[in-house]
This record gives C-alpha cells, structure tokens and sequence, in this order.
C-alpha cells in the first residue's frame, strides 16, 4: 500500500490551502507534489505522512505546528484539512475521512474551499465574514490577526505571504499574565474583550510567547501605530 503517490482529490484538496500565488505556499505545494505518502500518522487513515519514497514515517515525536488548516467541499462531502509544517524532511497532512471516495479518473465534481492561507490584511475572516482584529507591526510587515468568533490568531508575513496559525492558549497565558489577570486558564477573556488589549500589550506578548517557541526570527520589534478599526457595537461582542 505504501508508499504511494497522493490520488488527484488529495492532491487538489491540500493545494486549495496552499495557494501558489504565495512564495510560502509555493514552496510547500512543490515539496508535497513531489512526495509519496510513506505511511498513516498517529491518528488514523486520513492522517498521512508524506516524504521521500524509500523513507520511514516518523510516527514518535508529536505534530508539526500546523502551517495551513481549512474545509473543502466536494460534491455533497465536507472534509476538515490540515498540513503540518515539514520536520525531518516529511509533513503530516489530516485528511478528515477523504479516503473514503474512490477517483477513477477526473475528478467528478468542483472542489470548492475555505481557508486561513488566503487571508489579506483588511479582510474578513474567512468562510464567515466576522470581524478581524490586526495588529501590525515592524512597518506592516507583520500583521497578528485576531478572529473572535472563530477563536483564531494568526501572524500574517508580508514577505513570505504565510498566515502562521498561533496556538491560543501559550499566546493568551503571557498577554493574561502581562496583564496581570490570574484568572488565566479562561481564554475567552480575550477574545471576549479583544480591546481590553492594546496593540503594544499585544505585541509585547506575543514576543515574549516567541521567545519560549523560538519559531520567529525578528531583527528588531517596532509597533505600528495603533490601527483605527471600525467597532462595531455588536462585532466584537461576546462572540
């Protein structure tokens, strides 16, 4: 069974998060084109694990931090996906329960989608259209996007056009602690009250989070002027 090359349906359902007018993306849809799936994740049947063909899954560490997540939909099915950042030159993809459907040949039916890797600065969010926080930073090049109702945050890179999804609850532990609120195992206090929060609290936490991740490398940090975004006296309201 494996290794195997990835069958039409997975292939066009993971390049709909990646998408190649990004250079990030671009790099990712490359890699994963020219991978086999070598073998299942942790987690079941549609969790795959692609890498070179004669390689073994690492199946021993836990997850990647997840580089693209989003829903796609094809003919009357809804799948939730995801594709990990690459580690050891492989990457984890969720697949949902896709290796159900059988493609002969073309696919059948028009794969429509939804994702966080298509995000721009004054946008939306997706698949919702609720509103978005943002705090820019270091001139616009970074932008931390806050999603309320959809309990997300992610941190925009103009240069690369990645969307890096934030693990929530570490990010909101440093802003609650900098804060000063002990009730701190309640994230919905953020997201709650998003303005409770200046942008340079914001920011000011998310380098001390990255200074225990060490997933970002900044030069310097310098926050932009605060943003005037429009508040609505329902948008950001208890969501």
């Amino acid at each position: 069974m494996y290794p195997r090359p990835l069958n039409k349906l997975e292939l066009s359902a993971l390049f709909k998060l990646l998408p190649g007018n990004r250079p990030g993306y671009a790099v990712y849809r490359r890699k994963i084109e020219q991978n086999f799936v070598i073998g299942n994740g942790r987690f079941g049947n549609g969790n795959l694990i692609l890498g070179a063909r004669n390689d073994k899954p690492d199946i021993e560490n836990s997850s990647a931090p997840i580089l693209a997540a989003g829903t796609v939909l094809y003919d009357e099915y809804k799948f939730d996906i995801v594709i990990h950042e690459e580690r050891y030159y492989q990457i984890e993809v969720d697949l949902d329960e896709i290796y159900k459907i059988k493609i002969e040949n073309g696919l059948e039916a028009e794969l429509k989608s939804w994702s966080y890797s298509n995000w721009l600065p004054g946008q939306k969010a997706p698949n919702d259209n609720s509103e978005i926080r943002e705090i820019p930073f270091n001139g616009g090049r970074f932008v931390i996007a806050v999603a309320p109702k959809h309990k997300r945050i992610w941190l925009y890179d103009s240069n690369d056009g990645i969307n890096h999804l934030i693990p929530i609850s570490n990010f909101i532990n440093e802003l609650l602690m900098l804060k000063g609120i002990k009730e701190r195992s309640n994230v919905n206090i953020f997201f709650e009250d998003l303005f409770k929060f200046t942008e340079g609290e914001i920011v000011s936490a998310f380098i001390n989070y990255n200074r225990y991740m060490k997933k970002f490398i900044f030069d310097e940090i310098k926050v932009d002027k605060p943003v005037k975004q429009k508040r609505n006296l329902f948008s950001f309201k208890k969501l």
